[in-house]
C-alpha cells in the first residue's frame, strides 16, 4: 500500500503541466502538417484532443484518507479509525480492524513514575484469510473502525492508575487488498490513564 505525500503530488503536478506542454507544441506542428488554415476548425481539434488526453489519464485511483479520533479513550477505552474512500471508484476494505493491528509506540509514565519508558513493539503476521468479509466503500463514502485499547499487544504492560503519554500505530497491511494511496494519518502524542474498561 503506497503513502501518498505532498511531494507526489507536486511530482504528478510537474508531469501534467510537462505532458500539457508537450501536447500544445505538438498540436501546433501537427495543424501545420496537415495545412489547416480555418481557425474554428483549429479550435475544435485542439479541445478534442484535450478532452481525448484527460480522458486517457483519468484512470481509476483508489485513495484513502484516515482519521483516528481518541476522543472516547478515557472514558470508553476505545479508539476510532474513521476511512474515507476519497478517489474516484469502489473501494472494498476489510470490515473489520485487529486491535493488533494498532499499537502503542513512544510510551512514556507522566505519573506517578514521571519519564519512565516502555519500548514494547511486537511485528503482528497474517499468513492467509487477513481478510475475511469486506465493506465496499463508494466514492466519498466512510466507515469507521471502533478499536478497544485493552485489546491492543501494549495494553498490559501498563499499569492501572498511572498516566501515560504515547503515539497510535496503525498496521494497514491488511485494510484492503487494492493498491491505495493513503493519507491523513498524524504522529500526534496521546494522554491516556490506565483503568479498567468493562
Amino acid at each position: 500500500m503506497k503513502n501518498a505525500s505532498i511531494k507526489d503530488y507536486e511530482n504528478l503536478l510537474r508531469v501534467f503541466v510537462v505532458l500539457f506542454l508537450f501536447l500544445s507544441t505538438s498540436t501546433i506542428y501537427f495543424f501545420k502538417y496537415l495545412r489547416i488554415n480555418n481557425l474554428l476548425m483549429k479550435q475544435v481539434l485542439f479541445i478534442a484532443l484535450v478532452f481525448y488526453t484527460s480522458c486517457l489519464f483519468a484512470q481509476d485511483e483508489c485513495t484513502l484518507r484516515l482519521e483516528p479520533n481518541t476522543s472516547s479513550l478515557q472514558e470508553k477505552g476505545i479508539v476510532k479509525l474513521s476511512v474515507t474512500n476519497t478517489g474516484n471508484k469502489k473501494v472494498k476494505i476489510n470490515k473489520d480492524f485487529s486491535a493488533y493491528r494498532m499499537q502503542l509506540i513512544k510510551i512514556t509514565e507522566n505519573s506517578p513514575n514521571a519519564g519512565n519508558k516502555i519500548n514494547y513493539t511486537a511485528d503482528v503476521d497474517c499468513f492467509k484469510d487477513c481478510i475475511k468479509s469486506t465493506v465496499k466503500l463508494k466514492p466519498g463514502q466512510a466507515f469507521t473502525y471502533t478499536i478497544p485499547v485493552k485489546e491492543t499487544i501494549q495494553y498490559t504492560k501498563l499499569t492501572n492508575e498511572h498516566t501515560y503519554s504515547f503515539h497510535l500505530f496503525f498496521d494497514l497491511i491488511d485494510l484492503t487488498s487494492e493498491d491505495c494511496a493513503t493519507y491523513g494519518l498524524k504522529d500526534q502524542e496521546v494522554i491516556y490513564r490506565k483503568v479498567n474498561h468493562e
